[in-house]
């Protein structure tokens, strides 16, 4: 990008639905568990395994399946799981795992990661944090994951199963309890520990520094914690489109993860994937609004921990190529 070459991202994520049967509060979606404003066409299953097919010419590296909304309530989703595990790309999933269908776990046990956002692992916690009216589905979350452990081993499955942790004032005392829980019973091989990127939800600081840092002694790298103040400025040239890339359910791409949610201020909208026809003329026809959020900069109000931290290591480049003689 700074050479003047145009390389296809790293990785593009696919949100395949932007329904889902939980309503965080730190949501995309702001605890409503789903904005309709933006109903539309979903993109196929066929449409799926195209853009997949097409990802792979490109030379594309990883497909993350993620969203605002549930992936695993798309109809077809293990179809497109499956598609995605056969295919030379590297596949990872966010999901709540409340809902694993059985037709998706053969496609699990080949994916780089699965990665559960659970927040806690007790029921009431559990549901007051995720906007649950009732019942227990953090039992079925659980069960789940010992599943997919189980046919981990069974198998010989290669997958890396990580769980997220949102810290609040709610869950902040079952910081060391959580870990416990998940790597020592559970079976699951990360922990990861964040905090709500838009500042809605707020924690006592100096006591989850404390339990941060103990549960960091009693795991060491078997915890990631993103609890922390990355010491750059949110706006400003932006390069995350060259690294990845996110479509919506309805087959419009945008520069960001956060882009491609409604009512989202940041980021960037490429166009569409079925106007454009294919996803390298979609990839062609957005190369000056690219070139103009690496060069012109961006005014984004938020940004997540992956994506500013790939704007550190983007500006250094930037800074780097500026000081080399003319």
């Amino acid at each position: 990008m700074v050479t003047g070459r145009d390389p296809f991202p790293h990785c593009v994520e696919i949100h395949p639905t932007d329904f889902c049967n939980q309503a965080c509060s730190y949501c995309f979606h702001g605890g409503v568990g789903e904005d309709v404003s933006r109903r539309g066409e979903m993109l196929s299953v066929a449409e799926y395994r195209d853009l997949i097919d097409e990802l792979v010419d490109a030379g594309v590296s990883e497909v993350s399946v993620s969203g605002g909304g549930e992936p695993m309530f798309y109809l077809g989703i293990g179809e497109v799981l499956g598609h995605i595990a056969r295919s030379p790309l590297d596949l990872r999933l966010v999901t709540n795992a409340n809902v694993i269908p059985d037709d998706a776990v053969p496609a699990l046990m080949d994916a780089a990661e699965v990665r559960v956002s659970i927040d806690s692992v007790n029921s009431d916690v559990y549901n007051k944090q995720r906007g649950m009216r009732g019942g227990n589905l953090l039992d079925r979350t659980l069960k789940n994951l010992r599943m997919l452990a189980a046919t981990r081993e069974q198998t010989g499955g290669q997958v890396r199963i990580a769980c997220t942790f949102l810290v609040s004032e709610l869950n902040q005392t079952e910081i060391e309890q959580f870990a416990a829980v998940l790597i020592d019973d559970v079976g699951v091989d990360t922990v990861v520990y964040k905090q709500d990127i838009y500042g809605r939800i707020t924690f006592e600081d100096a006591e989850v520094r404390h339990r941060l840092d103990q549960v960091h002694r009693d795991y060491g790298d078997r915890v990631e914690i993103r609890v922390e103040d990355i010491v750059d400025e949110i706006g400003g040239p932006c390069g995350v489109a060259y690294s990845k890339v996110a479509f919506n359910p309805y087959g419009e791409l945008y520069s960001c993860c956060l882009g491609s949610q409604p009512g989202e201020k940041n980021g960037s909208l490429f166009g569409s994937l079925r106007a454009a026809g294919s996803f390298r003329k979609l990839w062609q026809n957005s190369a000056d609004n690219r070139r103009s959020m690496l060069f012109g900069g961006v005014s984004c109000q938020d940004c997540n921990h992956t994506d500013r931290l790939i704007n550190v290591t983007v500006r250094a480049e930037l800074d780097r190529a500026a000081s080399l003689p003319s």
